[in-house]
């Protein structure tokens, strides 16, 4: 009994290090995020706000006298209209990108889990489809 709340004990010691660890760490991106804009510290407010506040700091303008780099001379060479066309289609390519990892991880693993559990491609992908289906109708019946 003992042995099992010292290993207990470990590991919430582990768990709340790692969340204080990830958290000093986020907090240390978005300063020299802040850092490199040359802004007041005051913007590390925006931290809270996670992802979306690591947005808004990565989008604040530099307010250093140095000349800015290629893309931001680029970016602000165009007028609104193209502008915005610039970043849906920037947009729209990422996120196609990002879905055809997400397919070639999928096939990967299917490639993978078919030989090490001595099945064929086709009953693990049914087996995959199955269970992807089953979640479906799990989250459309709460």
């Amino acid at each position: 009994m003992r042995n099992f709340q010292l290993l207990n004990l470990l590991k919430k010691i582990v768990m709340w290090g790692t969340a204080a660890a990830v958290l000093v760490l986020w907090l240390l991106v978005c300063r020299q995020v802040i850092r490199a804009k040359n802004r007041s510290s005051s913007w590390l407010v925006l931290a809270a706000f996670g992802p979306f506040g690591l947005a808004v700091l990565a989008m604040l303008n530099d307010r250093t006298t140095a000349e800015t780099d290629r893309y931001t001379r680029f970016v602000r060479g165009l007028n609104w209209f193209v502008h915005i066309g610039y970043e849906l289609c920037t947009f729209v390519i990422v996120w196609v990108l990002v879905c055809e990892g997400m397919v070639l991880k999928r096939t990967l693993m299917i490639c993978y889990e078919a030989p090490t559990t001595g099945s064929s491609v086709a009953q693990v992908t049914d087996l995959h489809n199955a269970s992807a289906e089953c979640g479906r109708l799990l989250r459309a019946t709460r």
